[in-house]
């Protein structure tokens, strides 16, 4: 019995033993035929599903998958399967390179789960449910690494049961995984060849100059078709022939062979470089060509490229170019002759146009100014009857003063209506030269509603009968603006409103700011963008009827009789608006009364006013002043007052009363001196003509110049001769201490 069992368990082992070679054969039968087939050309996908099934079988596995990495995207792709459903094929497409296959790749080393229900690499993943799902217990996944050892993929078979590969199983994966890497390798290299072959190709062909590969013999071996469009022949009829049949010997200025020179050695003629060359296209007819060959190897064999370029086109520009240079050059000579002589009568005609327009502005200046002067005698009469109540104010208290004993309030109280009717009287005076003076345009930023309050000292010498009405917003942003040219608008407005109102009545003026869609809905003027200020000058007088305001700004219109007026007032006011990029408009209806309305244009822009100096600081002030003022003044009074007071602010005093004893003094007390307080109306010698003198003796000399009126160009000329602070007469005490003051502070190096 016991015979029997041995036969039978050794005939089973035999037979266990046959299935096994058996296996073994038809995987090696499989293997032989993948290697014969890897060599051949086929389609990746194609032989990727075959190289599957020869892993299915080595690993006796149930199911299996191969995954490539796209080498452009750099993602993973499953491009063969089998045995898997439809539900985990969308799990891996959506997902690839997951749980093993991506731990695989990532490590670039073989992964064996024998149970994915316990393994770790699935735990807590989407992937163990859908594996598990798929019937799928165990798995090994095999990476495909190429010769040069980049990672490209991974070959992964499944089993329904746990299963342990064996060493040979392993052993055979390994190669087929190398075979599969190094068909993907070798696939991805050809379809990257293809790719650049046809783009090279597709550069070759669609070039626009002809390009030729040639032999060490100088045969044609390829041609492009720029090179057949450029000599004629097709393609069949010169691949084979020598390059002479396309450039003759004789253009290679006596060599034998284009290349042969190259070739020995003996003279270096076109390879490397680029000339021109003498061809000949199929119908014999001989063309320059550019030229230049570069070599290259195929193996053991050298092959030449020669890049070819009909220049025919540009022989013949360069000629057409060279003959228009000559007739360019010709032309440009006769232009230049001509545009010497233009430019000569144009000089002419400017220097006379200049010289008319020279006659126009001074014209116009004249108008200008004889129209002020027609503005200030309408005004005399008022002038002087204000100026007569001044004086007899001022010497009624003075006389009040001299004649009886006063208390010390009573007496302050007529100093205080002396200095009020002084300062008034000052006003006046300096609104007359204002307006009066001659001088260039010169705009700045300007407060409008400044220049309506100091006006407004003229404005009183109306007639008591016409009662005068304010109404100024002083937050007014300013304008830029000349401020003598925008008094004599406002004035001429006034002076008008003021003939209008014979028997009396009422003048308002009105600054406000308004913006550019208000202007245009109220008023219906053409305004830019932005903020306007409007100066609005009303009366209540005869009014105008719409003939006369049609024509009241035309240039010597006027409906006052003979000598009452020159009709330039409205014109001027007219023209100075809108130098100033201003509008000006008018209402008027007969025996209704008349409203000017001026608008300018506000300056977005200003400056932060400097702080006044409070009580504190004068006080500060008072207890350190120190030093020595020079006054040169030709009116004792004045020189004895400030004999008297400035001594008593802590400065000490040297006079003069002229300019020669102006310099003499200082020349003896020149190291004492720290201020010279000095008046250009001077005897003997004028201040202007002082200046000069003392700063010969002292460049550094400090001087403060004392005048009634200082035209701006005349003070500008000062400050440049060294002046550094100027006060306007009448002044008070209080003005020359802070000029003085602000002098000896700051010291010159620092203005």
């Amino acid at each position: 019995m016991s015979d029997i069992t041995e036969r039978k368990r050794t005939e089973d082992e035999i037979a266990a033993l046959n299935q096994q070679l058996a296996r073994n054969l038809s995987v090696m039968t499989r293997l032989q035929t993948l290697s014969t087939r890897l060599v051949q050309p086929q389609e990746i996908d194609a032989m990727m599903a075959n190289i599957l099934d020869a892993a299915i079988e080595i690993a006796g596995a149930d199911m299996g998958n191969v995954q490539l990495i796209d080498r452009e995207t750099n993602t993973v792709r499953m491009i063969a399967q089998s045995g898997f459903q439809q539900p985990t094929l969308q799990f891996f497409t959506e997902n690839p390179g997951t749980a093993a296959c991506g731990e695989a790749i990532a490590r670039a080393e073989r992964v064996i789960v024998e149970n994915v229900d316990t393994h770790p690499i699935f735990a807590g993943t989407p992937a163990r449910e859908v594996v598990l799902a798929a019937g799928a217990h165990a798995l090994h996944a095999t990476p495909l690494i190429s010769r040069s050892g980049r990672v490209i993929g991974v070959i992964s078979t499944h089993h329904r049961q746990s299963h342990i590969p064996t060493e040979r199983q392993l052993a055979l994966l390994d190669v087929l995984a190398r075979q599969a890497a190094d068909f993907v390798e070798r696939s991805e290299t050809e379809a990257l060849l293809a790719q650049r072959e046809e783009h090279l190709r597709a550069v070759i062909e669609t070039a626009v100059d002809g390009i030729i590969t040639i032999d060490e013999n100088e045969t044609i071996t390829t041609v492009n078709p720029a090179t057949e469009r450029i000599f004629g022949y097709s393609a069949a009829e010169i691949v084979g022939q020598n390059l002479r049949k396309l450039i003759p010997t004789s253009s290679a200025a006596g060599a034998d062979s284009l290349v042969a020179n190259d070739l020995s050695g003996r003279k270096k003629n076109f390879i490397g470089m680029a000339g021109e060359v003498e061809a000949k296209r199929k119908n014999g007819t001989p063309f320059p060509l550019d030229l230049a060959v570069s070599e290259t190897r195929i193996g053991d064999r050298r092959m030449f490229i020669a890049i070819l370029r009909d220049i025919s086109d540009r022989k013949r520009a360069g000629d057409l170019l060279r003959q228009a240079r000559d007739e360019l050059v010709k032309a440009n000579q006769d232009l230049e002759r001509r545009v010497r002589e233009r430019t000569a009568d144009l000089e002419q005609a400017n220097a006379a146009l200049l010289r008319t327009m020279a006659g126009q502005k001074r014209l116009e200046e004249q108008l200008r100014q004889a129209q002020k002067m027609e503005s200030i005698g309408t005004l005399a009469g008022g002038i002087a009857h204000d100026f007569n109540n001044i004086l007899n104010i001022i010497r009624g208290y003075a006389t009040l003063i001299g004649q009886q004993p006063l208390t010390a309030e009573q007496l302050e109280e007529s100093l205080r209506v002396i200095d009020k009717e002084i300062d008034r009287g000052a006003s006046v005076v300096r609104q007359l030269l204002t307006i009066a003076r001659k001088s260039e345009t010169h705009l700045a930023p300007t407060n409008i509603s400044d220049i309506v309050l100091t006006l407004n000292d003229l404005i009183k010498t109306f007639p008591k009968n016409i009662t005068v009405s304010l109404n100024l917003d002083t937050r007014l942003m300013p304008v830029l603006a000349d401020r003598n040219q925008m008094s004599q608008v406002l004035l001429n407005i006034c002076l008008n409103a003021r003939d209008a109102m014979p028997a009396g009545g009422k003048l308002t003026i009105q600054t406000e700011k308004i913006d550019a869609v208000e202007m245009r809905e109220r008023h219906q003027v053409e305004a830019a963008s932005g903020a306007y200020v409007c100066i609005r000058i009303s009366d209540t007088g005869m009014g105008i009827t719409e003939e006369v305001r049609a024509r009241m700004f035309e240039p010597f219109y006027t409906t006052k009789g003979v000598s009452e007026g020159t009709g330039l007032g409205l014109a001027i006011v007219y023209g100075i608006v809108k130098e100033h990029n201003g509008f000006i408009e008018v209402e008027s209806e007969p025996r209704q009364g008349t409203t000017f309305r001026v608008y300018l244009p506000v300056l977005e822009s200003a400056e932060t006013p400097v702080p006044r100096e409070n009580k504190k600081q004068a006080s500060a002030k008072l207890e350190h002043r120190r030093g020595t003022i020079l006054v040169v003044e030709d009116e004792e009074p004045l020189v004895r007052l400030l004999n008297k007071i400035l001594p008593r602010e802590g400065y000490q005093v040297l006079a003069a009363t002229d300019g020669e004893q102006g310099l003499d003094v200082y020349h003896d007390h020149k190291s004492e001196i720290d201020v010279v307080l000095l008046d250009l109306g001077l005897p003997k010698m004028t201040g202007m003509d002082v200046i000069p003198k003392l700063r010969e003796q002292n460049p550094d000399v400090n001087i403060v110049i004392a005048t009634g009126y200082l035209e701006p160009e005349l003070k500008a000329e000062l400050l440049r001769a060294g002046v550094r602070e100027c006060i306007h007469k009448p002044y008070l005490l209080n003005e020359v201490l802070e000029k003085l003051d602000a002098v000896l502070e700051t010291p010159r190096s620092l203005t």
